[in-house]
């Protein structure tokens, strides 16, 4: 054992993707996932922190089915912790974990307000953020 961490896997499943593309198709409102309907939007990417991001999933969810979604993703990676800076309820925001030996989990949860009201100032703060996390 070192003093300095392990480096994350690889991510072997989904589908590979540019975060910030994704995050400006979201901002744009043209992804087809966002829904319309007043629930969050919530993606899934495993990434190995450097140059490999991969798309697990990306779904709408109600608050109660992204507690849930929390739930099972602590089972999964272990406690989750909040990394964006910018929060609107006690759901929303870029949640991580560093597991050992596997690649590190991103879920990113959209709030309802933020998918109608969104702004190249916010999606600035959130590609910050996220490029922050990956070490940009």
């Amino acid at each position: 054992m070192g003093f300095f961490p392990r480096k994350p896997a690889d991510p072997q499943m989904g589908l590979r993707i540019d975060v910030g593309e994704l995050n400006r198709e979201i901002a744009q409102g043209i992804r087809p996932s966002i829904p319309q309907d007043g629930r969050y939007l919530v993606t899934m990417v495993e990434s190995n922190g450097q140059d490999l991001h991969r798309l697990l999933w990306e779904e709408a969810a109600t608050y109660h089915e992204v507690k849930n979604l929390l739930k099972e993703f602590q089972r999964q990676y272990g406690k989750p912790q909040r990394i964006s800076e910018v929060h609107i309820d006690d759901v929303n925001g870029v949640w991580t974990a560093l597991p050992k030996g596997k690649p590190i989990p991103v879920m990113t949860v959209f709030h309802p307000a933020s998918l109608r009201y969104r702004d190249n100032e916010d999606m600035a703060t959130l590609d910050e953020d996220v490029a922050a996390h990956w070490g940009r």
